[in-house]
């Protein structure tokens, strides 16, 4: 509520007693000093002794601010005295609006603390104010705190008045007399509640005489020193309680304003007498006698809590939370900054981005709290290869960066990427668990890779997709050859996804015969390009695009559309087109539905399942997703689709891996069919494969069959099927109706016999 015209002739009336009614005056440094107290106090840069009349407020003492005068409309100290209250306001421009308050946006002002000025009565004359250039919420207890205060700095006023009308005054009255009397009672007994403010927020106040480098503590800090008040130090006594280099920072600061006369600040580490390691800050001035400093007065405050606080806040925005290792943007950082040494000292920097590989398979089928154990485990291996001065960080999900900074020779970061290797292939235990682990990794050096982050990280990572690309568990250093292959990749998948969009991508197929009379048997689907001027890529030349998971799934799913729809119109023609093989990759027969999508199909489109036959890899066996994609081959073989293991004898497939997944045909490779007769290793391998099938109850097709001899020696070996030039290239599906047609007019068997 406003005060009433007879509050304000009062408080008038009271101004005017304290002879401060016609402007702020002097400066007087006791009310300064309050000032700067209750800075230290709430951690603020800006405090105000305000009063205000019936026009306009001013400051009587500041600190962090010029002393100055607002309008009464528009005085956060008239907002209190018209209140009688405390002030709290967090965010002026939210809460006030900055438009009213100039003090908003002349200092920056943004919360405010404050608490009226009273005298008598409870009569408010100004009120103490505390602010901060930021938004903030103070307490309750910041509230009572500050009107303790604001009640020690009346009293100053008080006793200043009775002191200058005792000085005033020739004579003096008993009365008079008792009343200061009790004013000073009443002054003990604040300064005794001003050094338990002091205790409560562990500040205190010293000096120095400069002449004679005597110290004088409060009791405060004999505390903060740990010390008792019985000591007597000098500044040498004093400086002692500094380490190393905070002895030195303060010792210059101290000169400083002896020498130049100004007000100084330094916050510091600092070890107690009883060896307690804390942290202190001091912010002082100086007195003067004429042009000599004769004195620095300054407060000293333990603010190791705050330092911890700072530093857990600092630490949890540059570290990452699972591993404790730095984090992005702590690494970028420390990488530029190693990289402005490095050009300066003419040394190597290697950078290392690390991946775990197959990291999504872990957490897929063990579980995240499992993937979370291997990143920590990743991490302390990592670590442990490094030296000291090294930076290993986390920069993304299972992406892990090295700084390798002062390298003598480029060489020396493979040796780490050895130590590396060694370290986490050893694998992890956990719940009970051996869970085997690797990395790839890509190295760049400075200055040879490049000169900055941008380019360093560009290039460590071509190196890294290099390494995944030669089979993971490797790394590579950086060469100008892999950018041009990357780009040459890019470009290649940016033409194939163009050209799925625009419908370029279509099955050719090839015909598959029987061994015995070279009677039709089927065919295979192989993707071609076909672009609009009529040219037909093969696969070879979009390689790239095959081996990318997202594209290969899709040109996948699109060859089973196109091939399992084909199969219908040649059905509904009246054509024996007999059994369609599709190539499937490990990522499309891995994706959620796989199976159950292919049938789905087959049954929309009423294509017996018997006429279909997909072709898997022995790459797809060795797959980490072993369970899911077992699951995925049952459910298609017991629905009546053929399931054929393709390139049979390029990989690792074993006896085990025939009798654990559900397998029709093995096709054997082309490498060996091409070299018969003549390479007698291929022949005995050949013939070694044909056995196991047979023994196994396993149809043979042998693929790449060129020569007639060729196709007589493999039937002789017991070949069921055969595919090659020999019979038919691959050829487009419009051509398909004539070879059907006309394949019986032509007895093949005894035209190549």
């Amino acid at each position: 509520m406003n005060l009433s015209r007879l509050d304000d002739t009062s408080r008038l009336s009271e101004l005017e007693n304290f002879n401060v009614v016609y402007g702020y005056g002097e400066r007087d440094g006791r009310f300064e000093r309050i000032c700067r107290t209750v800075c230290n106090i709430f951690h603020t840069p800006l405090a105000a002794f305000v009063l205000v009349d019936h026009q306009k407020s001013w400051t009587k003492a500041a600190y962090g601010m010029e002393m100055c005068e607002f309008p009464r409309e528009c005085s956060f100290g008239a907002l209190i005295v018209e209140s009688n209250e405390c002030l709290n306001i967090p965010d002026v421009a939210r809460d006030l609006g900055a438009c009213a308050f100039p003090q908003v946006a002349e200092g920056g002002i943004r919360a405010v603390l404050g608490a009226p000025l009273r005298v008598g009565g409870g009569l408010p004359l100004g009120a103490l104010l505390v602010a901060d250039r930021r938004p903030r919420t103070f307490s309750s207890h910041d509230m009572k705190l500050i009107q303790l205060v604001a009640d020690i700095g009346m009293d100053q006023m008080m006793l200043h008045r009775v002191t200058m009308n005792y000085e005033r005054r020739a004579e003096i009255s008993r009365k008079q007399a008792e009343k200061l009397k009790s004013q000073q009672t009443v002054l003990k007994r604040k300064d005794r509640m001003f050094d338990q403010v002091s205790r409560m927020a562990r500040v205190g106040g010293w000096e120095l005489d400069v002449r004679s480098s005597q110290v004088l503590w409060s009791d405060q800090v004999y505390r903060i020193h740990e010390l008792p008040s019985t000591v007597r130090p000098t500044l040498d006594d004093a400086m002692q309680y500094y380490p190393g280099k905070a002895r030195d920072l303060v010792t210059d600061v101290v000169n400083k304003a002896v020498e130049q006369a100004e007000p100084f600040e330094f916050e510091v580490p600092f070890i107690t007498a009883a060896g307690n390691e804390r942290w202190v800050k001091s912010i002082g001035d100086v007195e003067r006698d004429g042009d000599q400093v004769v004195r620095l007065i300054g407060t000293f405050q333990d603010v190791t809590e705050q330092k911890t606080r700072e530093r857990y806040i600092e630490h949890i925005a540059t570290h990452d939370d699972l591993t404790g290792l730095p984090n992005r943007k702590l690494f970028q950082h420390r990488m530029k900054a190693a990289i402005e040494r490095a050009g300066q000292n003419g040394q190597c920097l290697g950078l290392m981005l690390v991946d775990v590989d197959h990291f999504k398979s872990i957490n897929d089928t063990l579980g995240h709290e499992t993937g979370d154990a291997v990143l920590k485990s990743f991490a302390a291996k990592l670590t442990s290869c490094v030296r000291q001065e090294d930076t290993v960080a986390r920069i993304g999900g299972d992406e892990f960066a090295i700084v390798l900074p002062d390298l003598k020779r480029p060489a020396l970061a493979g040796e780490v990427a050895e130590r590396i290797h060694r370290s986490v292939c050893s694998g992890i235990h956990h719940d009970g668990e051996d869970v085997m682990t690797s990395a790839s990794m890509g190295i760049a050096v400075y200055p040879g890779d490049g000169c900055n982050q941008k380019e360093l990280l560009k290039k460590a990572d071509i190196a890294l997709y290099e390494a995944k690309n030669a089979g993971r568990s490797r790394f590579a250093f950086f060469d100008p050859g892999m950018e041009i292959l990357l780009s040459e990749r890019h470009r290649v998948l940016n033409a194939i996804s163009q050209a799925i969009s625009e419908r370029q991508i279509f099955p050719y197929y090839q015909a598959l015969v029987r061994a015995s009379d070279h009677k039709l048997e089927g065919f295979e689907a192989l993707v071609r390009w076909r672009k609009p001027d009529g040219q037909v890529v093969p696969p070879g030349f979009f390689q790239a695009a095959l081996d990318d998971k997202d594209l290969s799934c899709e040109i996948g799913h699109l060859m089973a559309v196109s091939a399992i729809k084909q199969m219908a119109e040649w059905s509904r023609a009246g054509l024996d087109y007999g059994v369609v093989s599709l190539n499937i990759s490990s990522d499309q027969i891995r994706t959620e539905g796989f199976a159950e999508t292919l049938l789905d199909l087959l049954e929309q489109n009423q294509i017996p399942p018997g006429s279909l036959c997909v072709e898997i890899t022995e790459g797809v066996l060795l797959s980490k997703d072993r369970a899911k994609i077992a699951a995925a081959l049952v459910l298609l073989s017991e629905n009546g689709v053929q399931i054929d293991l393709d390139d049979f004898g390029t990989g690792y497939a074993s006896l085990t891996h025939l009798r654990e997944f559900r397998v029709d045909r093995i096709k054997i490779d082309r490498s060996f069919i091409s070299v018969l007769p003549d390479d007698a290793e291929s022949l005995a391998i050949v013939r070694a494969i044909i056995s196991l099938a047979k023994n196994l109850n396993k149809h043979v097709v042998a693929e790449g069959v060129e020569t007639a001899d060729q196709a007589r020696l493999l039937h002789e070996l017991g070949c069921d099927s055969l595919q090659g030039y020999l019979f038919s290239k691959p050829i487009a599906t419009e051509a398909i109706p004539d070879l059907i047609t006309g394949w019986g007019e032509e007895e093949l068997w005894v035209k190549t016999a």
